[in-house]
């Protein structure tokens, strides 16, 4: 008898040890750092989300013209019947605006190879941001108050507006906004080097 009571309480020892252990390991689990492997971006998790969302989708023969204004270089870039424009404006781009229509100062055209103006309407044909965000918790400044730069995307039957904010504090992402609905997106830089790099041909 004194030894089924001896084997019972090595049982209920043994289990509380492993109930112990276990609580230990979930105490010190590091969530935050599974749900940051998650998002991609360390330390966001829990106002970044993943998207699956295609803000602009419109094919690369599709697309008529594209304007483009970068507010820190003053810039309008122009891209329409095949060809590339890039000219001086001071202009804001809080909205469509005057940016768009807007007289540039000494036009001149840029030369792209085929291949360099495929890449650049690939660009734009399809824009698929890679997060949302939650708004009201972001702890940067989007940026989109006086946004570093507009682009207008149009297409036989579609306009596009976009506006391209700050670079994320964490990230090489963007913030951006698309048509002015109330949808913040975090997208990869690449949409906006491509015009930048346009300005240093």
């Amino acid at each position: 008898m004194g030894r089924v009571k001896t084997v019972n309480s090595s049982v209920f020892i043994t289990f509380v040890i492993i109930l112990l252990f276990l609580g230990i390991v979930i105490y010190n689990y590091d969530f935050e750092a599974v749900l940051d492997r998650e998002t991609g971006i360390d330390g966001l998790s829990d106002y970044i989300h993943e998207s699956d969302e295609i803000v602009v989708e419109a094919g690369s023969d599709e697309i008529t013209s594209v304007y483009a204004y970068l507010t820190g270089q003053e810039v309008q870039i122009r891209f329409e019947y095949g060809q590339f424009f890039i000219g001086s404006l001071r202009e804001s781009c809080t909205g469509r605006g005057d940016w768009s229509d807007g007289v540039v100062v000494s036009s001149n055209e840029l030369s792209l190879n085929e291949q360099e103006t495929e890449d650049f309407i690939a660009v734009f044909s399809e824009i698929k941001p890679e997060y949302y965000v939650d708004e009201d918790s972001i702890p940067d400044e989007p940026g989109l108050d006086n946004p570093a730069g507009c682009v207008i995307i149009r297409t036989q039957t579609k306009e596009y507006f976009l506006q391209i904010g700050n670079e994320h504090s964490q990230s090489e992402y963007r913030y951006l906004n698309v048509d002015g609905i109330n949808r913040l997106y975090l997208v990869s830089n690449r949409m906006y080097s491509q015009l930048t790099d346009l300005t240093e041909m």
